[in-house]
């Protein structure tokens, strides 16, 4: 397995709206299906990935192995801070095949044994 990361483009973006419906579907539809709108993805998820790539104060991440999507990071930049400008990243999907890989690396999650 070769993860290969690189910044989105419209290009990817059905890649990134299936990455976030596999999260939907198996997180909140497992943990949360009647407060979540499980077709959010199908719906609106072009339209709002579109305005994330579109946005300079953004930036898209999306992982692969080899032509499957693993998953996709959105940063963004918030501020002007008190000293320099503050960034967040609000979304780090990771789908459920690779998310062993992740924690390989990073060590188990807080809570978990």
């Amino acid at each position: 397995m070769t993860i290969r990361i690189g910044a989105a483009t419209t290009d990817d973006l059905p890649d990134i709206v299936a990455s976030v419906d596999a999260l939907f579907a198996t997180d909140a539809g497992a943990h949360n299906a009647a407060a979540t709108n499980l077709r959010w993805a199908s719906e609106s998820g072009i339209a709002y990935d579109t305005s994330l790539l579109a946005s300079d104060g953004n930036l898209v991440l999306l992982a692969r192995d080899g032509n499957e999507v693993a998953g996709h990071l959105v940063g963004r930049l918030e501020g002007p801070g008190s000293v320099h400008p503050t960034a967040q990243i609000p979304k780090l999907i990771v789908r459920v095949r690779f998310r062993d890989l992740f924690l390989d690396v990073h060590g188990p999650r807080q809570g978990s044994s």
